[in-house]
């Protein structure tokens, strides 16, 4: 025996009988997957074609020998490979040439040949550097730019190649562990049916999925996410004093500490302290959360320091045990089943657990911050419960900010880590604690000249055309920015559209509706326009966000989505297939989720933003719908608007980020559009009050219909104070008779309205107050923090003790109203009507009341502190009678220009008020 020579090696052999089959099939239905030249090639080559191709199956029944079964092995981790990555790969619906197929697998037979490749027992373990993969991954290059892929395009995949052959290799293995036994038992100490190696082997399995989900191609593009990945930058909140005994956090001030995301996170793993056993990255949507996640779990799979799981939080159950769960989502995956026998053994080798998206938390009877907060609070008590001696797990939490800011159980402000945009430029950024020097660089710079790079552009740095004011904040973000990149590939000038995050998505998806279905298309016929494409996937959104979820299934689509919308894919609605809806949505920012057990194929949004995004299309176009249909057909009124309101948004309400993408619509239309939509939703309003939506129509459970009617109110509430504002906007004056109206005789009406839209302690629905008649309505001791009264008419209102902390009651009518003991810190009361207000001893620190009207206002024993009183018109106020001026700022004159008397502002200045120039 050779010394060094390795007795489980194995030379791998082809089969000396490899079993062919003749595949008869149209050019179209094979070879979209396997394509990259131009579209004429489709029209030349239809018809029927015989292929000759390996049955790979009656390969693996005939054959016996460990050298034949590494042949097949290595052979099948190539073509499956290729072919995956050319289909997930595609732009277009094009086709290649019929011999293409062949000269693949002739191909990749070549490059078996070309060497005695030897197989051994490191083999199993990390096959990616192997020989063989590497001669395959060129030989795969050249035939990709045979098929008229770009060399860059080529470039790309073939850098992409090998993790695309050990996923499926490994998946080759896991699946038919019988068929490959001789190899297995050959290259390896033990069995194939070693319950032990069996699991590692699942692990491995597992693993070896988090590695190949950062090489999967972005958007349709030809590189990942591994290619184009910035490491990004965080701070952490260090409190460092409060104002007042009963000082909440939203009054609290904070030293910000500069971070680099990874290096704090990767100190963090190493140290393994069971008394720190969490981390939380939030930010923004797009702001690279779930993407710092998966590529997290790819350095720690890559390099198996320890074992990494990664849950996606949309697809458990968050209302049962965590590792339950964990342990039942790992073996209901088809592809990448683990075997895990109990909770000991989950956390037996100190695993990381990323649990990603906990704004994503669906159950019902509870809103998603509450199911938020009980679920942290269970995860982080396992978790302590596990790492009792020692450290045996550690959890990585993600999710926007507002869901990390309900959940009350983070008490380490370390632990909390805030994502930064690629851009530190804004003033809001230079107060950053930068102790770590962590680089402050323009990020951009770096992502654009890989960006051009990977797709033939050749950036050197940030595109100059990008530099614009308009576009700082929108490019700053990672999404968007990339977003950006994909909407002017084609035409750098488009970006003189560009206003506002709405017209990014827009361009966005008419940019791949030009590319992609721009032609008529064969099995999509029936859809000619780019609003057709629209209508279609507004309705697979709404019905995601109907279920409170970012995805719905191909059965969901068919049952739900309306007749005349399905008929633009076929005219015969039973012969819709899954696979005809997978085409239309997989081009637009959808994707085929894995199929779990006993589950329907489902459909899912690679960003929950497109989702949000379309849902505020759909409620833009069905405000404009109703509005319509009002002016135009006499048989249709208010009630059947609140039927289809309440059947279409009912099922869940609106957030601030649906709410931003429809501001952002809404604000592009003309005047008469505003006026007309205003009138139309005021006027249904006006109904709801009288009547509520018609509920009984639904058949559902008490729990069920309140939870339909807060949403529904809430989303409707939204729509119409947005439209309001945008005519306010454009300089226009709402008129009163249209503005929303509760009844003065009824003094409880608007609580009714508050109450219900908060009565799941979400306040966000507060901001929709503005431009409302509420004439002697009853508001004592009300919580209305962040509310939004702006131009409101609150005569005579009893908001005696309410919460206004931070409201904006600019231009609002108060006259007379009751505000004793309001807390109205850093409320916004700019030109407001304040005359005969009771405001005595209410909290006015650091509100804004600039301009307003203070004639014959009470402010006995209130406190100013830090107020701003600027060219108010104050009457005869008796500022001796205010209990706090510190800070607080007047000017000489009032608006109008009226002198205030000397003595009072010497009086003032006195009491440590600050005099400033009009």
């Amino acid at each position: 025996m050779t010394k060094g020579y390795d007795v489980t090696a194995v030379t791998i052999r082809e089969p000396k009988k490899l079993v062919f089959k003749k595949i008869k099939i149209d050019t179209f239905d094979l070879f979209k997957r396997l394509s990259k030249v131009t579209g004429s090639a489709l029209t030349n080559n239809f018809g029927d074609v015989v292929l000759e191709l390996i049955d790979l199956p009656q390969c693996l029944k005939q054959i016996k020998s460990p050298e034949e079964e590494g042949w097949l092995l290595l052979f099948t981790g190539f073509k499956n490979a290729a072919e995956k990555m050319v289909d997930e790969s595609l732009e277009y619906y094009r086709t290649a040439l019929p011999e293409q197929a062949e000269n693949l697998e002739k191909t990749f037979r070549g490059v078996l040949k070309s060497s005695p490749f030897i197989l051994d027992s490191d083999f199993l373990r990390n096959p990616s550097e192997h020989q063989a993969i590497q001669s395959a991954k060129q030989e795969f290059k050249r035939w990709l730019i045979d098929c008229g892929y770009h060399d860059y395009e080529a470039n790309n995949m073939a850098n992409r190649f090998p993790r695309y052959v050990v996923y499926a290799l490994r998946n080759a293995l896991a699946a038919q562990p019988d068929a490959y036994s001789a190899l297995i038992e050959k290259l390896s100490t033990q069995t194939a049916i070693d319950t032990a190696y069996q699991t590692e082997l699942q692990w491995q399995r597992y693993e070896e999925s988090l590695i190949h989900e950062v090489h999967k191609p972005l958007f349709g593009e030809t590189f990942c996410l591994k290619d184009i990945h910035i490491d990004l930058r965080a701070y952490w909140q260090e409190p460092i004093r409060a104002k007042g005994d009963d000082a909440s956090d939203l009054q609290k001030d904070y030293n910000k500490h500069l971070v680099q995301l990874d290096d704090a996170i990767q100190n963090w793993l190493r140290v393994k302290d069971k008394q720190d056993c969490y981390r939380v990255i939030c930010g923004d949507p797009g702001s690279g959360k779930s993407s710092y996640a998966k590529m997290l779990a790819y350095q720690l799979a890559k390099k198996k320091q320890q074992h990494v799981i990664f849950i996606p939080l949309h697809r458990i159950d968050a209302s049962l045990n965590i590792l339950s769960e964990i342990r039942r989502f790992l073996s209901d995956r088809d592809e990448d089943d683990v075997g895990i026998a109990s909770d000991k053994d989950l956390v037996k080798d100190n695993p990381l657990i990323i649990l990603d998206g906990l704004d994503e938390l669906v159950h019902k009877g509870k809103s998603g911050q509450e199911l938020a907060n009980e679920f942290v609070h269970a995860t982080l008590k396992e978790c302590r419960e596990r790492n009792e001696n020692q450290c045996r797990m550690q959890i990585l939490f993600t999710g926007r900010d507002l869901a990390i800011d309900a959940c009350k159980g983070f008490k380490c402000h370390e632990a909390i880590l805030h994502l930064l945009p690629y851009c530190l430029d804004d003033e809001k950024y230079r107060c950053l604690i930068n102790n770590d020097n962590v680089s402050k660089k323009d990020q951009r710079r770096e992502w654009w000249t890989a960006y051009g790079n990977l797709t033939g552009q050749n950036f050197s740095t940030f595109p100059s055309v990008l530099n614009r004011e308009r576009l700082q904040e929108i490019t700053a973000h990672p999404l968007l920015n990339y977003l950006v990149a994909l909407s002017i590939k084609d035409d750098i000038q488009a970006l003189e559209a560009i206003e506002n995050i709405f017209d990014v998505y827009t361009m966005l998806m008419e940019s791949v509706y030009e590319r992609v279905w721009g032609k008529p298309h064969p099995t999509l016929n029936n859809i000619q326009e780019l609003d057709q494409f629209f209508q279609f996937l507004e309705e697979v959104a709404l019905i995601a966000w109907q279920d409170n979820d970012r995805k719905t299934t191909f059965k969901e689509i068919r049952e739900r989505c309306p007749q005349k919308i399905l008929q633009y894919i076929d005219q015969n609605l039973e012969s819709i297939q899954d696979s005809q809806v997978a085409h239309l949505l997989t081009a637009f920012y959808f994707h085929s989720t894995e199929k779990l057990k006993d589950e329907e194929r489902t459909i899912e949004f690679t960003h929950k933003s497109f989702l949000e995004y379309l849902v505020a299309r759909k409620m833009e176009r069905t405000i404009e719908n109703i509005s319509n249909k009002l002016t135009e057909d006499d048989d249709y009124t208010e009630d059947n608007v609140l039927e289809e309101w309440m059947n279409l948004f009912g099922c869940s309400a609106l957030d601030k980020f649906i709410h931003q993408f429809i501001e952002e619509r809404i604000s592009k239309k003309n005047e008469e559009s505003l006026k007309k939509w205003n009138s139309a939703l005021c006027s249904t309003f006006q109904v709801f009050l009288k009547k509520d939506f018609p509920l009984e129509k639904t058949q559902k459970t008490y729990k069920q219909m309140e939870r339909m009617s807060r949403n529904a109110t809430i989303n409707l509430l939204a729509a119409r104070s947005t439209c309001a504002m945008a005519f306010d906007a454009l300089g226009n004056e709402v008129s009163h008779d249209q503005y929303i109206e509760f009844d003065p005789s009824t003094p409880y009406a608007l609580l009714k309205v508050v109450v219900k839209i908060t009565q799941l302690h979400d306040f966000f629905p507060l901001k929709f107050l503005n431009h409302i008649h509420a004439r002697k309505q009853d508001l004592l001791q009300t919580q209305l923090h962040f509310a939004i009264f702006y131009e409101a008419d609150l005569t005579e209102a009893n908001l005696n003790g309410a919460n206004l902390m931070m409201a904006n009651l600019r231009r609002a009518d108060i006259g007379g109203a009751k505000l004793t003991q309001a807390n109205l810190v850093m409320a916004n009361l700019g030109g407001a009507k304040l005359g005969r207000a009771k405001l005595g001893r209410a909290k006015l620190e650091e509100a804004k009341l600039m301009l307003a009207n203070l004639v014959g206002t009470d402010l006995r024993e209130a406190n100013l502190e830090g107020a701003d009183l600027r060219e108010a018109i104050l009457g005869k106020i008796d500022f001796s009678e205010v209990n706090n001026l510190t800070g607080t700022q007047l000017t000489s004159c009032d608006r109008n220009g009226t002198p205030y008397p000397q003595d009072m502002l010497d009086f003032v200045k006195s009491k440590g008020a600050i005099i400033v120039d009009n």
